[in-house]
C-alpha cells in the first residue's frame, strides 16, 4: 500500500511523483503533461488531515503554484496560482531558487487583484 498524502475534502484523482531536478526543469514537465500544481491552501489541508502516518513520512519540498515575493523597500506580493510559476524555464532568472521578477512582471502580478495580495511596510 502506498502512503498518500491526502485530506477529508480532497477528491482522489491520479497524481504524480516527478523526482530530479529543480522547479524550472519540472514545472514546464508538469504543465505539459496536464499537471496543475496545488496551492498552499490545498497542501495545508492535506497535512493537517492525512493519517498520522503519512505525515511522519511526508518530509519532501512540494512545488505549488503560489508565490510569495517581496521588493527592496519591504513590501511583499502574495499570488495564488502564479501564472508566472507556471511558465518557469531552465532559461527563468532565479536568486537563491526564488523567480527574479522584473518591474514589469512585478506590476502585472500586482496589478491582479483577484489572485494577489500586496502589502506593504507601515
Amino acid at each position: 500500500m502506498t502512503l498518500q498524502l491526502s485530506a477529508q475534502s480532497e477528491i482522489v484523482v491520479p497524481y504524480a511523483s516527478f523526482r530530479g531536478g529543480g522547479v524550472v526543469d519540472l514545472m514546464p514537465r508538469l504543465i505539459k503533461e496536464g499537471y496543475y500544481p496545488a496551492g498552499i491552501a490545498i497542501l495545508v489541508d492535506r497535512r493537517q488531515n492525512a493519517p498520522e502516518e503519512v505525515r511522519n513520512n511526508f518530509n519532501t519540498y512540494i512545488w505549488t503554484g503560489d508565490s510569495a515575493g517581496t521588493d527592496e523597500k519591504g513590501g511583499a506580493l502574495l499570488t495564488l496560482d502564479s501564472p508566472l510559476l507556471r511558465h518557469l524555464t531552465p532559461e527563468s532568472s532565479l536568486v537563491n531558487g526564488a523567480l527574479r521578477l522584473d518591474q514589469k512582471q512585478w506590476k502585472e502580478l500586482k496589478a491582479d487583484t483577484e489572485y494577489s495580495c500586496n502589502l506593504t511596510p507601515t
